[in-house]
C-alpha cells in the first residue's frame, strides 16, 4: 500500500539551508550547481531529497511506499553524505546521489555498515585490497521533470551534471581508487527484457575473482550472447530490448561506457525497494576512458594506476 507523498518543502527554506551546504562547483553544461552536505547540516534539504527520491522511484515502479525515501543510512549516527544538483533559477533540487567512504563504515566489530552490505557480501580479498580505497555510491535519482527524453530541454544535461559531481568528489579524494554501488531495474521494466539486460552485463563484465556476491541471487532466463563479441552482442541487446518496448536505462548505459574493465557482481531482488532487481558493480578510477575524464571530470591529475 502506498502512503501519500510528503508535500514539497518550502523553497525559501531550501534556499536558506543551501548556505549550510558545501558548494562543489557550477556545472560546465547548463546552469545547475552541485552541493554536498549531511543530514544534520541541512535537514529540510534532506527531507526534500527524500520526497523527490520517493516520487522518482514510484513513477518508475519502485520506491518504499512511504511518504518519503529516507533510512538509517541517511540519518544514522554516521550518515552518508548527500551530493545533489541544484537549479538556482527554479530554486529546486534536480537529482542526486548519496555516498560514503567504505573505510568509514566499519563497526566496532569490524563489519561494514553499508547500504549495499544488506544485499551483497564482500570477500576477504575485497576487504583487504579494495575496501579502504573505495567510495560507495547509491540512491542515484533525477526527478521526472528533469530526466532526459525527447522534447524535454530541462533534462539535456542532468545526468552529465551528476557525473561532474562525482568527478568533483574524486578530485577532493585522491586516495579513492574505486567506485562501488548498485544499479536498479524496477518492476515496471519488462521481466524478460530485464533478464536479457542483466545476463548481458553478467556475461561481458563478469567478476572472475568473486570479490562481491549477492546474498540471495536469482536465476535469469537463458540468453543468446554466448560466443558473440561485445559490439555485436550490444547491438543485439538493443534490438531485443526494443522488441519488448524497452531500452537500456540511462544510468546503466553510462556505467557501461564509463571505463574499461567494469566488474559486475550479480543480481538480487530487494523486497524493501519495490522488489527491484539490484546489480552490484565496481569501477576502477584509473580505467575511466580519457574522453569521459575530460567530459565529466576535467583534467584531474590523480588518474593513475591504483
Amino acid at each position: 500500500m502506498l502512503n501519500t507523498l510528503l508535500s514539497p518543502i518550502n523553497k525559501a527554506l531550501l534556499a536558506k539551508e543551501l548556505k549550510q551546504c558545501r558548494k562543489l562547483k557550477k556545472c560546465t553544461r547548463g546552469h545547475n550547481e552541485l552541493y554536498v552536505f549531511t543530514a544534520y547540516e541541512a535537514p529540510n534539504i534532506l527531507l526534500e531529497i527524500a520526497r523527490l527520491r520517493e516520487l522518482t522511484f514510484r513513477e518508475a515502479g519502485g520506491g518504499t511506499g512511504l511518504p518519503f525515501d529516507m533510512d538509517e543510512f541517511d540519518i544514522g549516527d554516521h550518515p552518508y553524505s548527500q551530493l545533489f544538483l541544484w537549479d538556482p533559477r527554479a530554486k529546486e533540487i534536480v537529482g542526486g546521489y548519496r555516498f560514503c567512504k567504505m573505510r568509514n563504515s566499519l563497526t566496532k566489530d569490524g563489519e561494514p555498515q553499508l547500504s549495499t552490505a544488506e544485499l551483497f557480501s564482500f570477500s576477504k580479498k575485497f576487504m583487504c585490497d579494495y575496501f579502504s580505497n573505495t567510495l560507495e555510491l547509491g540512491r542515484s535519482w533525477i526527478q521526472p521533470t528533469h530526466q532526459f527524453r525527447e522534447g524535454n530541454r530541462k533534462g539535456i544535461f542532468s545526468l552529465e551534471n551528476l557525473w561532474e559531481g562525482v568527478g568533483a568528489l574524486l578530485a577532493n579524494e585522491p586516495d579513492i581508487h574505486f567506485l562501488f554501488g548498485k544499479v536498479s531495474v524496477l518492476t515496471s521494466y519488462h521481466a524478460q527484457a530485464r533478464d536479457l539486460l542483466l545476463s548481458f552485463l553478467q556475461y561481458y563484465f563478469y567478476d572472475e575473482e568473486l570479490l562481491v556476491r549477492p546474498r540471495q541471487s536469482f536465476l535469469l532466463r537463458p540468453h543468446p550472447f554466448a560466443g558473440m563479441d561485445f559490439e555485436n552482442a550490444y547491438k543485439l541487446l538493443r534490438e531485443e530490448l526494443k522488441n519488448y518496448g524497452e531500452r537500456i536505462p540511462p544510468l546503466i548505459q553510462s556505467y557501461m561506457h564509463l571505463s574499461e574493465g567494469m566488474k559486475i557482481f550479480g543480481s538480487c531482488i530487494d523486497p524493501s525497494f519495490g522488489n527491484s532487481a539490484e546489480t552490484g558493480l565496481l569501477i576502477t578510477v584509473a580505467n575511466i576512458y580519457e574522453e569521459k575524464k575530460q567530459r565529466y571530470f576535467g583534467p584531474l591529475q590523480f588518474f593513475k594506476a591504483a
